[in-house]
């Protein structure tokens, strides 16, 4: 019998691939999250020092490179002071994936 327990097999690097709603939903979202910031006249860089992230990391999650977590969503509307639900505009996104446009009467 050979002994396995020394031996160390690396794990592959998963690469996440997105379909294009994927993609549209966290475009919307950094999208809502980048005019709600800018409404309340707030850096990128501050923003993510309230909201325990690194400026980067903000960077990709308001320019859709990132896939943020329930949990740091949560941080950024405490950090916001804002509802969770004005960060998420789900009735924005139509099944495909497309954005609504509103009709201007």
């Amino acid at each position: 019998m050979s002994d396995n327990t020394n031996k160390f097999t690396p794990m592959k690097k998963v690469t996440e691939t997105r379909t294009k709603e994927e993609q549209n939903i966290l475009d919307l979202f950094g999208k809502n999250l980048r005019a709600i910031r800018e409404q309340k006249e707030i850096s990128q860089e501050t923003l993510a020092f309230e909201a325990g992230f690194s400026r980067s990391y903000y960077t990709e999650v308001e320019t859709g490179k990132r896939n943020i977590s329930l949990l740091n969503i949560v941080k950024l509307a405490t950090a916001l002071q804002i509802e969770l639900d004005k960060l998420i505009k789900v009735s924005s996104i139509e099944k495909n994936g497309k954005e609504k446009r509103s009709k201007k009467s």
